[in-house]
């Protein structure tokens, strides 16, 4: 818990032991055959959030569940489907994930998380613009 509430893209280096319950964002065998690992600290995205300009949607609710740099999800436009995802990762400020909306259309969101609040875009289309605000932490 001491390493997770440190500044996001704080990079912390092991030689032979994990972190447990963490999985390291990298990992090298040395020659003389022990290991070293790199946990990079994730930003909180864990919560509730209002986000506006996903395709298709004015405004979407998100309902993130985060454990350790990885998190999973549901987006809720209210009159549509909810759409939910997984495998969403977190890399310091920033983060990534995948959703398939319109169509069976795969839709790839990279942002940033910066003080309760998220921007960004969807890949391929830098013209896009992705804002949200937390509205619950649930942690």
């Amino acid at each position: 818990p001491r390493i997770l509430a440190l500044k996001p893209g704080t990079r912390v280096v092991s030689n032979t032991f994990r972190i447990e319950a963490w999985t390291a964002d990298q990992e090298s065998r040395l020659s003389s055959g022990e290991s070293a690992f790199l946990w990079i600290v994730p930003a909180t995205f864990d919560g509730d959030w209002q986000v506006s300009g996903l395709p298709g949607m004015e405004t979407a609710h998100l309902r993130i569940r985060q454990k350790t740099q990885f998190f999973d999800g549901v987006i809720d436009s209210g009159s549509q489907r909810r759409i939910e995802f997984e495998n969403g990762r977190i890399r310091g400020e920033s983060l990534r994930f995948e959703f398939t909306y319109t169509a069976n259309r795969r839709y790839v969101v990279l942002g940033q998380i910066r003080n309760g609040e998220f921007s960004g875009a969807l890949e391929g289309n830098p013209g896009s613009r992705l804002t949200g605000k937390r509205r619950i932490a649930y942690r």
